[in-house]
């Protein structure tokens, strides 16, 4: 009787063991694959509460240009401004489709014309959810729609940039009837993670360039690499 007893509370204790060591695993896996883990789900993430905070931080702002620009419009763009922008029916399905959280957007003017340099600088961005979602708004499903859904654009370069996940460099020209001058527009729209960011340029083509529009998108990517 007496060893038969110690034979079963032998076998208690490896099957409590087995248990416990079952459990363990589990939690080890759960803790680094997870969608919260170490290694699972979306890495490298701006955080919604980082992006909240410092949104109208990230957009370009007149300190940011060699010349005095004023600010046009300076606000936040939720979902619910999306939607009256869109039309209920595109808007809601837009955020639906995407999981867009937040966004911010900032217009200015150049101050004075006897200044050299764009008339008109535009910069938005957008938080998701996920980095998925993010990539989902920028495809030509979505992207266009936040752009000019109307014209085509005259230029589309993917080679010319860089910035973060993915890229897009769109150009416009038009010129203006009976003044001989030429207006040229770059927008270039790129994904940092799960942020989709969108910068114009705009003025006469002598004293708009490229580079205007470049310089600007670098100074928003990095911003956004200080509060990821």
């Amino acid at each position: 009787m007496t060893e038969n007893s110690g034979s079963g509370g032998g076998k208690g204790k490896l099957i409590l063991w087995i248990v416990i060591f079952a459990v363990v695993v589990i939690l080890l896996y759960v803790f680094v694959f997870g969608p919260s883990g170490l290694l699972g789900g979306e890495a490298n993430l701006v955080e919604e509460r980082g992006f909240q905070r410092d949104s109208f931080e990230l957009v370009l702002r007149p300190a940011d240009r060699d010349i005095s620009y004023t600010i046009q419009n300076d606000g936040r763009l939720s979902n619910e401004d999306i939607i009256g922008r869109m039309t209920a029916l595109i808007g809601k399905t837009y955020i639906l489709e995407t999981g867009r959280v937040d966004g911010w957007d900032l217009y200015m003017e150049k101050t004075s014309n006897s200044k050299i340099g764009p008339s008109a600088y535009r910069s938005k961005v957008e938080f998701f959810e996920t980095a998925a979602g993010a990539s989902k708004a920028f495809d030509k499903d979505w992207f266009w729609v936040n752009i000019d859904p109307d014209n085509d654009p005259d230029y589309i370069s993917e080679k010319s940039c860089d910035f973060g996940d993915e890229c897009l460099f769109i150009t416009y020209d038009k010129v203006i009837p009976g003044s001989g001058i030429a207006n040229v527009e770059y927008n270039i729209g790129f994904r940092f993670n799960n942020v989709l960011i969108q910068v114009l340029v705009k003025g006469a083509d002598f004293e708009t360039k490229d580079n205007d529009a470049l310089d600007a998108a670098q100074l928003i990517l990095d911003s956004l690499k200080e509060i990821e």
